[in-house]
């Protein structure tokens, strides 16, 4: 049964983030997760790769945090997309029931998020609230 609420979850945060991002709200704000609630991290930077598990309460910070993000879709000419630049960071980010998304960080006014294979333009870029596992 927990595992169908998560996968509900799931689906129901892939279909707002979508809706939000296409219109640029916040559909998400005050959304809380069900318990127990993770989200796996993979953090690419300087050609290194972390990873890590988040549950509770850092876990919910992430969904606050993608819910806050105003976005605006775009298409990419091929092999010309966020996640093909140079340099840069990027988080993965896989929920509890397994629905996933990417966040890339290309410079101060290149910010774009990853959503079941179409790209964003992020509006307003803010860092995700992770801390690596020591």
């Amino acid at each position: 049964m927990q595992r169908f609420f998560a996968l509900l979850f799931s689906l129901l945060l892939g279909m707002a983030l979508l809706i939000g991002c296409s219109r640029s709200q916040y559909p998400l704000a005050g959304l809380q997760a069900e318990s127990p609630f993770r989200v796996a991290v993979v953090h690419f930077f300087a050609g290194q790769e972390e990873k890590w598990v988040l549950q509770g309460e850092e876990a919910e910070k992430i969904l606050s945090w993608a819910a806050g993000l105003a976005c605006t879709p775009f298409q990419p000419e091929p092999g010309q997309g966020p996640g093909d630049a140079e340099g840069g960071e990027a988080y993965d980010f896989t929920l509890s029931g397994g629905f996933s998304f990417s966040y890339i960080n290309n410079g101060p006014a290149e910010h774009y998020l990853l959503l079941e294979g179409q790209w964003y333009s992020v509006e307003n870029p803010e860092s995700p609230p992770v801390v690596p596992a020591a």
